[in-house]
C-alpha cells in the first residue's frame, strides 16, 4: 500500500516537470545523465524523482 502511494506521488511530480519543461521524463533522464541538462537544483530533483519512481516501480512489480 505504501509503495502505491509513493508511486502516485512520484508520478504526479514527474508529470509536473514534464508539463513545465515539455519533455518526457525518460528522455530527460537519459539526456541529464549525458550532461545535456544543467546540474541545477530543479534538474537534480527531477532526476531523483525519476530514479525513485523507477526503483519503486521495480519493487512494486516484485511484490505483485
Amino acid at each position: 500500500k505504501r509503495v502505491k502511494l509513493t508511486l502516485k506521488y512520484l508520478e504526479k511530480r514527474l508529470e509536473e516537470f514534464e508539463k513545465h519543461y515539455q519533455t518526457d521524463s525518460a528522455d530527460f533522464y537519459v539526456k541529464f545523465n549525458k550532461g545535456e541538462f544543467p546540474d541545477s537544483h530543479e534538474m537534480v530533483e527531477w532526476a531523483s524523482y525519476y530514479d525513485m519512481a523507477a526503483k519503486a516501480g521495480l519493487k512494486r512489480k516484485a511484490l505483485a
